[in-house]
């Protein structure tokens, strides 16, 4: 499974701390590894960072150009990402931050004046382009929130009010920018209205994580603690044969499945096809070729489970793919003897071919047939030899056209 990055954002006293570890417990429950870091400290040399920045030179107060913070900032994100958030993601890993790349754009470019430009491209060059898939944004008014404060100010909280509202807006500007990655909390609620707001974000990002995936939770003595996504893969040459079928002129292929809706979905944008049918029962097929024929429509099913079987035997075509089930094969009008949709794209050119010959036989021998008629009905030759020349031809053309069958 693919991991997943969180990040908490929002001005100091919002509650971040309390709804990062309610949502560690509540993915830990889900059987998931979680990773909870910070920023800056979420390293040993992001550690003595931290207490540059936020406590001074050995505890003492100093003045940090608004340029070399941006930079201490930098470094920090830069050893934060390589030592501990990506290597926790390409584990699978869930990693959740308190702050991350957008408090260097609040508090630095929107309460220190720095650009924005430069605090991010900055940033995005020390993380090598790495963004969170999920940002929440707890929002409150800073007069308010750092009332909530429990211990003393740092160097941060105590940068005024003005800076503190600059900071607010500067984020709540960034969400406004990336909606997609952004969802804004009002933090002045409740903590249960807080957390309630982001149970139920994080399970619908968790289930679009597992779209397509069929999940199996494994558990110990009663306990979940993991889950596996089961993926079944579209096979090879399955979107290079749909895409040669429209080619040679089928003008809408669906897909008929008794898969899950989003397992259908994934396999279906993978595959190409024009249309998908999911959670399908046997007699649920059987009633989609029954429809489609009643419009007036020509059907080539193909199949190969007992399942596919009522369907197979109701369409003008069937055919049963040679590792199919007997019954298929026993209702299917054609047996392929490959087990890859190509082995139905070459039936396709040969039948397409054999018309085509066919056609232009018929054309030349009429035109032939026609010629000797009136040669014959004129005198210009005997009908003896008329008869002789109309037996050449057609030998002729048969002969032609089984050079296509010996190649």
């Amino acid at each position: 499974m693919n991991g997943l990055f969180v990040s908490f954002e929002g001005v100091d006293g919002v509650g971040k701390t309390t709804q990062v570890e309610r949502l560690r417990a509540y993915l830990e429950a889900q059987g998931r590894t979680v990773v909870v870091t910070r920023e800056p400290g979420g390293t040993a040399l992001g550690k003595a960072i931290r207490q540059l920045l936020l406590h001074g030179v050995d505890g003492g107060a100093v003045d940090i150009a608004p340029r070399a913070e941006a930079l201490l900032f930098a470094a920090d994100r830069a050893q934060h990402v390589a030592e501990t958030i990506r290597p926790a993601l390409e584990r699978g890993e869930v990693v959740i931050t308190d702050r991350y790349l957008d408090s260097s754009l609040a508090y630095q470019a929107g309460g220190r004046e720095l650009t924005p430009e430069e605090i991010r491209s900055l940033s995005m060059w020390a993380t090598n382009n790495l963004l969170p898939d999920r940002t929440y944004l707890l929002d409150m008014d800073p007069a308010l929130s750092h009332h909530r404060l429990e211990h003393a100010e740092d160097r941060m909280e105590s940068a005024g009010d003005d800076f503190q509202s600059r900071t607010r807006q500067a984020f709540l500007d960034l969400a406004a920018a990336e909606p997609n990655r952004f969802r804004v909390i009002d933090a002045s609620q409740s903590i249960e209205a807080v957390w309630a707001a982001i149970e139920s974000d994080i399970k619908e990002r968790i289930e679009s994580q597992m779209q397509g995936l069929s999940p199996l939770y494994l558990a110990v003595d009663g306990t979940v603690v993991g889950v596996l996504g089961i993926e079944d893969p579209l096979k090879p040459g399955v979107r290079e044969a749909i895409a040669d079928l429209h080619a040679l002129g089928v003008k809408h292929v669906v897909m008929l499945t008794g898969d899950s809706e989003r397992t259908a979905e994934r396999i279906a944008r993978e595959a190409g096809v024009d249309e998908f049918k999911a959670e399908l029962l046997p007699e649920d097929k059987y009633a989609y070729v029954e429809r489609i024929k009643s419009e007036g429509r020509h059907v080539a099913m193909v199949g190969d489970g007992v399942n596919d079987s009522p369907a197979l035997g109701l369409a003008d075509v069937g055919l049963a793919m040679g590792g199919g089930s007997d019954i298929a094969k026993e209702v299917a009008d054609i047996i392929l003897t490959d087990t890859d949709l190509a082995a139905i794209v070459r039936l396709r050119r040969m039948s397409q071919g054999l018309v085509d010959r066919l056609t232009s036989s018929y054309s030349k021998v009429m035109l032939t047939n026609s010629v000797l008629l009136a040669l014959g009905i004129t005198g210009a030759i005997t009908p003896q030899a008329s008869s002789l020349l109309h037996n050449g031809s057609t030998i002729a053309y048969s002969l032609d056209n089984a050079k296509a069958y010996l190649r």
